[in-house]
C-alpha cells in the first residue's frame, strides 16, 4: 500500500553501522530497523539473508560524512537507546508534520531521520516523523546538512551457492 501512495519502489529503510565502531570483524556490522517486531538491532549478515529469502529488493546508500569519535559515540548511543523500542506508524502525525515528544513507538524512516539528525547529517527543521522511506531514495534529492551526503543507490544482489556431486573415478 505504501508504495502506491508514495509512488516509490521502496517501503522500508534502516541504518547499518559498526558496533564497536573501530572493529573490522564482519559480525560488528549491524542494522537498526523498525518493523512490526519493534525497533531492533540485528546482525547485518543474518538480516540480509532474511530479506533475500523474502525476495526483497535491497538497496544500500553510503553516508558520506566525517566519522569522528563524537560521531561514532553518538551513533552507538542512539542504537543502544532505540534498540527494543516499539514499532508504530501514526499517519496523523506525519500529515501534521509536527514533532511528538515522549514517544514510545517509531516508524522505520523516523528512526533513520532521528539517527541522521543525531550525528549532524540532517537539519533539525523538519520533524523526524515527517520522513518516509522514499525520502531516502536518490530520486528524492534529500537535503543534507553541512558536507554530509548519501551516495547513489547500490542494488545488493544475492547469489545462491550451488553444490554439486562430482563422480569419482575408481
Amino acid at each position: 500500500m505504501q508504495r502506491s501512495v508514495t509512488s516509490s519502489c521502496y517501503d522500508h529503510v534502516g541504518i547499518v553501522c559498526r558496533i564497536p565502531p573501530n572493529s573490522k570483524h564482519p559480525s560488528s556490522l549491524v542494522v537498526l530497523e523498525a518493523t512490526s517486531d519493534g525497533v531492533k538491532k540485528y546482525p547485518l549478515r543474518g538480516r540480509l539473508m532474511a530479506w533475500d529469502l523474502s525476495d526483497a529488493q535491497v538497496v544500500w546508500r553510503h553516508l558520506k560524512i566525517e566519522r569522528t569519535p563524537e560521531f561514532q559515540a553518538q551513533l552507538r548511543d542512539f542504537v543502544a537507546d532505540m534498540d527494543g523500542k516499539q514499532y508504530g506508524l501514526n499517519p496523523i502525525n506525519m500529515i501534521r508534520r509536527v514533532s511528538v515528544q515522549e514517544k514510545d513507538s517509531f516508524f522505520c524512516s523516523e528512526i533513520v531521520a532521528m539517527a541522521l539528525k543525531k550525528v549532524g547529517a540532517l537539519p533539525d527543521d523538519k520533524p523526524s516523523n515527517a520522513y518516509l522511506p522514499v525520502t531516502f531514495s536518490a530520486s528524492s534529492k534529500l537535503q543534507m546538512k553541512g558536507n554530509a551526503s548519501l551516495d547513489q543507490e547500490v542494488l545488493l544482489q544475492f547469489h545462491k551457492l550451488e553444490v554439486g556431486i562430482r563422480a569419482c573415478a575408481d
